[in-house]
């Protein structure tokens, strides 16, 4: 009995998810440059024919990676806006849950960081993945003025403020900090000072 459509399109989105998983961990170990389709075939422990199949080349295999990476970055910060609570609550969710994501998935922010800074990736990829963070970024801002708002998070430029949370963030997931990530000393950025209150 042949597969349904909707069991032909699970085993495909599994498929490529699987393949851009070994993507991931190929390309933080060897940049974009000496990346071959038959290092992420070899990782995903597939044909190099299959990675052709779900992308047709290895920018186009970068690009999709990053797309999955960024809209996961992007929907963190639009999930603090949206939940219950003060400014400094769902922020203290945002950092935690981004420091989380350090943690467990530093090999992702090792991938934006190279994408951002590679002069080998696509220019309109980095000018994306650019535009994405700043959203992040912009999102955390407004937070962040809601916070001085309320009187719980130190003055400063709400935008400057941010994006010295994302940079640490991302710093400690590159250097692989693991389990010593504290969010307390990452919070203590924003946090109000005894000067202030």
């Amino acid at each position: 009995m042949p597969r349904r459509a909707a069991d032909n399109e699970i085993i495909r989105t599994a498929q490529r998810a699987r393949l851009l998983d070994a993507a991931a961990h190929v390309f933080v170990r060897k940049g974009l440059s000496a990346t071959r389709i038959e290092d992420v075939a070899k990782q995903a422990g597939v044909s190099h024919g299959l990675v052709h199949h779900y992308f047709e080349s290895k920018a186009g295999l970068h690009r999709a990676l990053l797309e999955r990476i960024m809209a996961s970055a992007d929907a963190l910060p639009r999930a603090a806006q949206q939940r219950p609570g003060t400014a400094w609550e769902r922020i203290a969710w945002l950092v935690e849950t981004a420091l989380l994501g350090a943690r467990q998935l530093p090999e992702q922010f090792s991938f934006v960081a190279e994408a951002l800074t590679n002069e080998a990736v696509e220019e309109d990829v980095r000018r994306h993945a650019a535009a994405q963070g700043q959203k992040g970024v912009n999102l955390l801002g407004g937070l962040i003025a809601q916070g001085q708002a309320e009187g719980t998070v130190r003055r400063g430029d709400p935008r400057v403020l941010a994006e010295h949370v994302f940079a640490t963030v991302q710093g400690l997931a590159i250097a692989r900090v693991g389990e010593r990530i504290d969010p307390d000393v990452v919070l203590g950025l924003l946090r109000i000072s005894k000067e202030e209150s």
